[in-house]
């Protein structure tokens, strides 16, 4: 029982520190106004997509293009978001029964979150795929990405966005 007791002293010292520097633990004044700034700095960031309904974004290597038909809410914002989206090879032929790995992540904290998106293909073979749980739990600079596999080719496609409140 001593080494537990240890283990459990420690943690709690340690915890609040590690929650601290991710807006888990209690800030001051001056910490919660230069997060706020941050924040407003992101939207400016050169990493970050200007949300509107139907826009494109093409795979690092151009293998696939997708458009985010849909967010819920929109723009994206803190907490669980869904996305309809329609994803298309390089010759504009939809992709249908494809691979799609989807990470959130936080490039400047180095985290991404613990939820897992679900990926739902529509059927109706336009390459339609419904995304949800896209959980952006804390304000800043979100890149999502899509890890996408289909017909022989492998690519990623990024969104970013800047997450406030």
């Amino acid at each position: 029982m001593p080494i537990l007791r240890s283990v459990i002293a420690l943690v709690t010292l340690f915890a609040p520190l590690g929650l601290a520097g991710c807006g888990g633990g209690d800030a001051s004044t001056a910490e919660a106004s230069q997060h706020e700034v941050d924040v407003s700095a992101c939207a400016a960031d050169p990493r970050t997509s200007s949300y509107q309904a139907n826009m494109s974004q093409k795979s690092q290597n151009e293998a696939f293009s997708l458009k985010l038909q849909k967010s819920d809410p929109a723009p994206p914002a803190k907490g669980d978001n869904t996305w309809q989206i329609q994803l298309v090879d390089a010759h504009g032929a939809p992709v249908n029964d494809a691979t799609i790995d989807v990470v959130p992540f936080m490039p400047d904290h180095g985290h991404g979150t613990s939820i897992h998106p679900l990926v739902t293909p529509d059927g109706s073979g336009k390459g339609q795929y419904a995304i949800s749980r896209i959980n952006l739990w804390m304000p800043g600079l979100w890149q999502v990405t899509l890890h996408v596999a289909a017909d022989g080719a492998a690519d990623d496609i990024v969104l970013g966005f800047c997450i406030t409140g």
